[in-house]
């Protein structure tokens, strides 16, 4: 795809601008297999970055790829203002946005800006390098932003696309906490989380418990299968598969726009 000029980016908004899936899929972003009458996938399934084991990727019928609209302020400023709208309705003031690196930034960044309010992220540290049989072991830190959270702060935690919420439920939190602020509620364009729909539970180093919204524009359970799934083993035996949706593109375009 080549990139999109600023009035086709303009124009994809006046068209699609009330609907993310649209706007992601005039990107290049967004695919969801389509299906015949009886179920029988008309499209590849598509392979996803997480893992369930060591080097068994999780796979599924639903790509979302939010890099893809970051790259447009335009687009992601557009639904950075619905999406402040939807938190100062549903959780009152914020003082501080922080992302969770890297998808996180955008939508950090956007909602400061049309929020007025403050942008922070952390840094990854690592601990020890992935190897091939175990998986890079690393810890968010505060590094350029440090103390760029005061005490008593609202912070909302930002992702592009909520799913196992790795990111939101580790040591970011902590590191709000560590500052002796706030967390209001998790944030991000889109809620793909089977486990977790309007709240997501956090423990506090103090022993309790709090249940903290999630906020998203998007919100629909897509679920995920292990390879050796009966629901998705048909489609692995015939090679039905995209292993790099992001390079795969026009594969995937072709099947939903044919189905």
């Amino acid at each position: 795809m080549n990139p999109l000029t600023h009035e086709q980016t303009l124009d994809l908004l006046n068209r699609h601008g009330d609907s993310i899936l649209d706007v992601l899929w005039g990107v290049e972003g967004y695919y969801s297999c389509p299906k015949d009458e009886q179920g029988n996938r008309l499209g590849p399934l598509v392979c996803y970055a997480g893992t369930y084991a060591p080097g068994l990727h999780w796979i599924g019928d639903d790509y979302l790829n939010f890099s893809q609209m970051e790259q447009y302020p335009e687009l992601t400023a557009h639904f950075a203002q619905i999406l402040y709208k939807e938190i100062l309705k549903r959780v009152g003031h914020v003082d501080v946005f922080m992302a969770a690196p890297e998808g996180g930034k955008s939508v950090a960044e956007m909602l400061a800006l049309v929020s007025g309010k403050r942008y922070v992220y952390p840094e990854k540290e690592i601990l020890a390098l992935k190897t091939e049989t175990e998986r890079e072991k690393s810890r968010w830190k505060w590094g350029r932003h440090e103390g760029h959270i005061a005490s008593g702060n609202r912070v909302v935690l930002c992702e592009d696309l909520m799913n196992n919420f790795a990111t939101d439920g580790g040591d970011m939190p902590k590191l709000v906490w560590s500052c002796d602020a706030a967390i209001v509620c998790l944030t991000g364009w889109f809620n793909r989380s089977i486990n977790h729909r309007g709240l997501y539970p956090l423990e506090h180093p103090n022993g309790n418990h709090v249940s903290v919204p999630i906020i998203t524009i998007g919100n629909k359970a897509l679920p995920e299968y292990r390879q050796d799934d009966s629901r998705v083993a048909k489609d692995i035996a015939a090679g039905n598969i995209s292993l790099k949706p992001k390079h795969d593109w026009p594969r995937l375009k072709a099947a939903m726009e044919n189905a």
